[in-house]
C-alpha cells in the first residue's frame, strides 16, 4: 500500500483513532461540540470508515482482481471491480482516439463473446461506460461487461416493478423525481425515514435497483447517461446509518452501473459530516470525490430547479428561500 492509503487507514479505522481526528478538529478550532454535533461526528466516522474500506475493497489491483475469479451467483458481493487510477493509460497518446479505439476493441470483444439481445446492450455507450469505470483498461472493462450481463440475467433488475416494492415505496425513503440543471434524471434519499433496525436487507436493494434503473430510463428517454443522487440528511441519526447497505450500493454502482452517477448532493448534512469529508477526500479517486457536494437546506435550487422538486418539498425549498431573503 502507499503512504497515503496507510494514513488513511490510521486516520479512519476504528473509533479510537475517529474520536482522536475529532480531538484535532477541536484543537484546530471547529469551536466547542455540542452532544448531537458528537453523535454526528462518530456517525461520521463510521461513514468515513465505510467510505475508506470500500476505495480498499471496491477498487482492488489488477492483480487482485484477477485472484479473486469471475461470479458464480450473481450476486453483489462477488465482484471484481476497477483497477486504481495509477493505472490509466499513457498521456502521450491523443485521449480522444485512444478511447475510440479503444471503444471499438471493447465492442468487437464483446459482440464475439455475449449473445444478441443480452442485457446490457452492447453498445459504444455501455463500452465507453465501462472503459472509463475501468481506467482504460480494456481486458477489465470486457471482463467487466461479462460479469454484468451474467448479473443482470440472474437478478434482472430492469423486471423490477413497483409492486414489487411497494412497502418500500410506502416508507417515503427513496424514489425517482424530476431531473437536475444538467437533465439528469433524480434519485432522492431520506435518511431520517430509514430505520436499519426494521429493513430487510434484500428488499432495501430491490428498491435501490429498482429506482436506479428507472432514473436511467427516464435520463435516457432525454439522451442524458448520468443520473443524480440526492441525500436528505437533515433527519439523520445513528438508525439511520446502514453501513451493509451503503456498501451494497457503492458495489452495484462499482461494478454494474459504471459511470452511470453524476452528480451526489449531501443535502442539509450535519456540520461535522463535512469536516470529516475534508478528511476522507485526499484518500479519493478525485473524478469520485468531484461528484460529491455538500449543500445547504436554502442551496438546493442551485443544483434542481424547485419546479423539479417533489411536491413534498416545495413547501420547505419556499420557506428556506424566504428566510434568506
Amino acid at each position: 500500500r502507499s503512504q497515503a492509503w496507510q494514513l488513511a487507514h490510521v486516520l479512519l479505522h476504528g473509533l479510537p483513532a475517529g474520536v482522536g481526528a475529532l480531538a484535532v478538529l477541536l484543537l484546530a478550532g471547529a469551536g466547542p461540540l455540542r452532544r448531537s454535533d458528537l453523535v454526528a461526528g462518530v456517525l461520521g466516522i463510521g461513514l468515513a470508515v465505510v467510505v475508506q474500506s470500500l476505495a480498499q475493497e471496491v477498487i482492488p489491483s489488477k492483480s487482485a482482481a484477477a485472484d479473486r475469479g469471475s461470479p458464480q451467483n450473481g450476486s453483489v458481493d462477488d465482484h471484481v471491480s476497477p483497477p486504481l487510477p495509477s493505472e490509466c493509460p499513457s498521456n502521450s497518446e491523443n485521449r480522444e482516439d485512444q478511447e475510440r479505439r479503444a471503444v471499438e476493441e471493447v465492442l468487437q470483444r464483446t459482440r464475439r463473446l455475449l449473445t444478441e439481445g443480452c442485457s446490457p446492450r452492447v453498445d459504444p455507450s455501455c463500452c465507453r461506460r465501462f472503459l472509463r469505470g475501468w481506467k482504460g483498461d480494456i481486458d477489465g472493462a470486457v471482463a467487466g461487461i461479462q460479469r454484468c450481463a451474467r448479473w443482470r440475467s440472474t437478478v434482472r433488475p430492469a423486471t423490477i416493478s413497483a409492486e414489487d416494492v411497494t412497502a418500500e415505496l410506502a416508507t417515503g425513503k427513496g424514489y425517482v423525481h424530476g431531473v437536475d440543471r444538467h437533465g439528469q434524471a433524480v434519485m432522492w434519499a431520506f435518511a431520517g425515514r430509514h430505520d436499519k433496525r426494521s429493513r430487510k436487507l434484500q428488499e432495501s436493494v430491490h428498491l435501490i435497483l429498482y429506482c436506479l434503473e428507472k432514473a436511467i430510463r427516464l435520463g435516457e428517454e432525454r439522451g442524458v447517461e448520468k443520473i443524480c443522487l440526492v441525500f436528505d440528511l437533515s433527519g439523520f441519526s445513528s438508525a439511520s446509518m446502514d453501513y451493509e447497505l451503503v456498501r451494497e450500493l457503492f458495489v452495484l454502482l462499482a461494478n454494474y452501473y459504471p459511470e452511470r452517477l453524476g452528480q451526489v448532493l449531501l443535502w442539509s448534512a450535519p456540520s461535522v459530516f463535512s469536516a470529516f469529508w475534508r478528511v476522507i477526500r485526499p484518500y479519493i479517486d478525485p473524478a469520485t470525490a468531484a461528484k460529491v457536494q455538500f449543500v445547504a437546506r436554502g442551496d438546493l435550487g442551485e443544483h434542481i430547479d424547485v419546479g423539479e422538486h417533489p411536491a413534498e418539498l416545495r413547501g420547505r425549498a419556499g420557506m428556506a428561500l424566504a428566510q434568506r431573503g
